[in-house]
């Protein structure tokens, strides 16, 4: 790469190298059922978090449910290179009815 500077006759060439890397997390599992719970319990579940990026991230679960708690540090964090992380996902219903709801979890460029 040139790079001509203003005022200056000589141009400044050097080299630029990158390794692209990409941005993905991945929940796993992708579906979780609950089964049958009654609204006097709390149930909980496990899925993990892989960061295929060769680049730590910040991460999020946003817009969570009032009846749905995840834990640890509230569903925040960051996470490393190539590496997964554990949670806890926390039911706890409060009307007596069929429940269907997305986790979304949200990178800190908000993919």
């Amino acid at each position: 790469m040139t790079i001509w500077v203003a005022d200056q006759s000589k141009p400044v060439e050097f080299t630029v190298h990158a390794i692209v890397t990409t941005s993905d997390l991945e929940l796993d599992p992708a579906e979780v059922d609950f089964g049958y719970c009654t609204i006097y319990e709390a149930i909980r579940t496990e899925i993990r978090l892989h960061n295929h990026s060769l680049l730590p991230q910040e991460f999020g679960f946003v817009r969570l449910p009032k009846f749905v708690d995840i834990q640890p540090n509230d569903g925040f964090g960051a996470i490393l290179p190539l590496e997964t992380l554990q949670f806890d996902v926390i039911f706890q219903p409060t009307k007596a009815k069929e429940y269907s709801f997305e986790l979304i979890c949200k990178s800190e460029i908000n993919r």
